[in-house]
């Protein structure tokens, strides 16, 4: 499986290149090339949040909750035989789905990188593998 990191970076997540490290060192310099040293650390949390959001494949928060209103309709066909009304989705219950989303979709740890459980295993392996390197970063 490749995943698809930050600044055009693709990995094979069964075959690691031996640079990794060093790939994601360069390539958090390149990204806090204009940065004041005295805002690294604020680099750092936003290119770790970047690369948990395209782990997750976030789109824009509109995709996300369009994706979530179609889900909702789909669902109270298929399973209920019902036709939502606009006012289900102006309720309590789906802006809570909504917020809920938002939340798995900014999480570390997931089981929702991928459909298999040991490939996700694998992603976190990487993420984590990336965080220690920014974290690591000095210019």
């Amino acid at each position: 499986m490749i995943i698809t990191l930050l600044r055009g970076i693709t990995v094979d997540i069964d075959n690691i290149p031996e640079k990794f490290d060093e790939i994601i060192s360069e390539s958090f310099g390149e990204y806090t090339e204009e940065t004041n040293p005295d805002f690294t650390y604020l680099d750092k949390l936003l290119y770790i949040d970047q690369t948990v959001k395209r782990l997750h494949k976030v789109n824009d928060s509109y995709e996300a909750v369009k994706s979530l209103m179609i889900d909702f309709f789909e669902g109270e066909v298929d399973e209920l035989g019902n036709i939502p009304n606009k006012e289900d989705y102006l309720s309590i219950e789906f802006m809570e789905r909504c917020y809920e989303r938002g939340q798995q979709d900014g999480r570390l740890y997931s089981f929702e990188f991928c459909d298999d459980r040991y490939d996700n295993e694998k992603i976190m392996k990487i993420l984590c593998r990336i965080i220690k390197v920014v974290m690591d970063y000095e210019k």
